[in-house]
């Protein structure tokens, strides 16, 4: 009976412990609630290009070659950093402009040009300078009308105009930039010269951008006249030179021109220079010459400016100052050069070989 009774009890466990579980159970859960709508981020701000920060004139431009980018010249150049030549008038606020043609401005801060190699740069520029004038005399004409501003009359939006100054620009530039002329004729190495390439754009780039802020919609059409003027400037030095260098010597001058019947003799014997004479002075003496001899006749003007030749010692040889080739901020350690360049003889422009 015992037995009996204990297997009942035991028995029944199971179903105590079950029950006691089940009333302590966790209920199942309810439906789920709806999700909340999706709501998508604002969308992220457009950045905003800034304009690049204008340099004080105490912070220059630096120009840098990046040899990893292969989409540019400045891949395939050494990295030498140098200082670009689009710096800050602190006068005028503006990018500040040469009175040299831009070849020769960009000889300076050239990182792999030394004033060494000047005494080979010369003989070429000087013989360039002797062709570029017989340009100007055999041309004078269209080199007037460019003294006189036909640049100022560029209307991109007329062909017709634009044709005419073409035209007449087109004769007065030289065949090719000094830059491909130096490198021709073996003075500059390649590397050398896509540097001088490399900074000019540069400065032609910065240009660009300053002519379209200050100009606005007129940008471009004074960007052609920067290029214009750019490529007749060798063009009005020789012009220009050969009125300062008639200054040193006008008696002997006009005695070979024999322009004894023109208007102005004594005005222009007047007129004394010398190759130690400040820019303003030489600036002056140039615009005299100019006033005075307006009357003259064209064919009268060309024989001036061949006697002013032909009363050098040698007539081939037109006297130009030296180039200063030392980056600024760096030292030249070839020493205080005094060049004295080969006189050639009569006949044999210098520079004309090659």
């Amino acid at each position: 009976m015992k037995h009996t009774l204990f297997g009942v009890v035991l028995a029944s466990v199971p179903l105590i412990v079950g029950s006691a579980i089940a009333q302590v159970a966790t209920p199942p859960p309810g439906p789920r609630p709806e999700p909340a709508p999706y709501v998508p981020p604002p969308p992220a701000p457009k950045p905003v290009a800034q304009p690049p920060a204008q340099p004080q004139p105490n912070q220059p431009r630096m120009g840098g070659n990046d040899p990893l980018n292969p989409e540019s010249l400045r891949g395939k150049l050494p990295p030498l950093k140098w200082r670009s030549l689009a710096q800050i008038d602190p006068e005028t606020g503006l990018i500040q402009q040469y009175s040299d043609p831009l070849d020769i401005a960009a000889l300076k801060p050239n990182p792999s040009v030394a004033q060494s190699r000047v005494p080979e740069i010369m003989p070429v520029l000087a013989g360039r300078r002797y062709r570029m004038e017989q340009i100007v005399i055999d041309n004078l004409d269209f080199a007037l009308q460019v003294d006189d501003g036909l640049l100022d009359t560029i209307n991109l939006t007329d062909p017709n105009s634009m044709k005419v100054i073409t035209d007449k620009v087109t004769p007065l530039v030289p065949p090719k930039s000094i830059t491909m002329e130096l490198f021709d004729r073996g003075v500059l190495s390649r590397i050398q010269k896509d540097f001088n390439l490399e900074i000019m754009k540069d400065y032609q780039n910065y240009m660009m951008q300053e002519l379209s802020k200050v100009h606005g919609d007129a940008g471009l059409t004074e960007f052609m006249k920067f290029i214009m003027e750019e490529s007749v400037k060798e063009a009005r030095i020789a012009f220009d030179g050969m009125l300062m260098e008639a200054t040193w010597r006008m008696d002997e001058v006009l005695a070979k021109a024999a322009l004894s019947d023109v208007a102005g003799l004594d005005q222009l014997r007047a007129i004394s220079g010398s190759a130690s004479d400040t820019l303003e002075k030489r600036k002056a003496d140039v615009a005299k010459i100019k006033q005075i001899w307006k009357p003259w006749s064209l064919e009268q003007k060309q024989v001036f400016l061949r006697a002013v030749e032909d009363t050098r010692e040698d007539p081939h040889f037109p006297p130009i100052p030296m180039i200063d080739a030392t980056p600024e901020g760096t030292e030249d350690r070839t020493g205080d050069l005094q060049i004295e360049m080969n006189r050639r003889t009569p006949g044999a422009p210098p520079g004309s070989g090659g």
